[in-house]
């Protein structure tokens, strides 16, 4: 009988052990000392799906410190919520390694970090924890939002971080023209405005290998909220020859970045009305009868689209037809 139980008792230790493999039970390496290949394969070990190329390498390294000095570790400063996930399985993994964070942690990870590039825009509230920079950007604190969120991607179980910038400012722009945000004048543009209109607003979107970020324009000056953390005010105008990064300021407390942001920036301009129009030809037209058919219309200055159209058409003999550009020119409306 009690050799029964032995063997019950041992299939049941090696069950456990297959499942979260232990690299040393008493007195672990640090981790964050091995060789990057090392730290990759005992996160594997434990269960984190770590894709072979060097971008999952890079954050996941770059948390293992922050994660040795503090096991509580919570990635608030991410806006991406399948990153967040990420960093949290990464989180649970290291502390499985050192058997929930039981050995003493060095020293030298516990120094204070000082903001870079930002400084905190006001004091901290607990109501940061519960809106992204998405929503920040937006003036919305009612939750974590991505790209497409109120147009093209309501589900985020369909959100590709991975997609394009530009398909991603497609998607924000879909976003802003939406029922539920309601801009009717909304451009796109890769250079940052120099100026804004009364009445309009400007934000701006960048993707890094991990995550996606917002910064908005106020009074003269950029701010942005990394994930759930305080409001921050960007030392800098918007420069694709500056990466951003999601170094935050959590409960007055400044947390060193974990990732970065180095795409294209893509601004967005809008306002929920139109600004003056120019009434001109939009492209469109064709030939019926003895007559020759065009489009006009009233084009906003600020975003492009045409507010409202209407057709004419003068008597033509062909195909082939005179060209639209040989028509006299229409003169502008303001």
């Amino acid at each position: 009988m009690k050799k029964r139980i032995f063997a019950l008792v041992f299939a049941i230790t090696l069950m456990a052990l297959s499942v979260f493999p232990v690299r040393a039970l008493e007195n672990p390496p640090i981790l964050s000392e091995l060789s990057v290949e090392e730290q990759l394969e005992i996160l594997r070990e434990q269960g984190v799906e770590i894709s072979p190329g060097p971008e999952d390498a890079e954050y996941v390294t770059g948390l293992i410190p922050l994660i040795e000095a503090d096991p509580d570790y919570y990635p608030y400063s991410i806006s991406n919520p399948g990153t967040r996930e990420f960093a949290v399985q990464i989180r649970d993994a290291v502390n499985r390694y050192y058997q929930r964070g039981d050995r003493p942690r060095p020293q030298a990870l516990a120094a204070r970090y000082t903001l870079q590039d930002s400084t905190a825009a006001g004091s901290w509230r607990e109501d940061f924890l519960y809106y992204n920079c998405y929503a920040y950007a937006l003036g919305r604190t009612d939750g974590h939002y991505w790209p497409g969120k109120f147009s093209t991607v309501p589900n985020y179980s369909d959100f590709n971080l991975q997609d394009s910038i530009y398909n991603l400012a497609c998607d924000v722009k879909a976003d802003l023209k939406s029922a539920s945000l309601s801009n009717r004048c909304v451009s796109m543009t890769t250079v940052r405005p120099a100026s804004l209109s009364s009445g309009q607003s400007c934000i701006c979107i960048r993707r890094g290998p991990k995550d996606f970020h917002f910064m908005k324009f106020d009074s003269s000056s950029w701010y942005h909220k990394p994930g759930a953390t305080n409001p921050l005010r960007y030392k800098y105008t918007p420069s694709v020859s500056r990466n951003w990064t999601d170094e935050a300021v959590l409960r007055g407390e400044a947390i060193a970045a974990t990732t970065y942001y180095d795409s294209t920036i893509y601004y967005f301009i809008y306002s929920k009305n139109h600004g003056s129009t120019t009434y001109t030809w939009t492209g469109n037209h064709y030939h019926s009868g003895s007559r020759h058919y065009y489009e006009y219309g009233y084009k906003c200055k600020n975003c492009g689209e045409f507010t409202s159209t209407t057709w004419t058409n003068e008597a033509c003999s062909g195909p082939p037809c005179s060209t639209p550009w040989s028509l006299t020119p229409v003169p502008e409306v303001p």
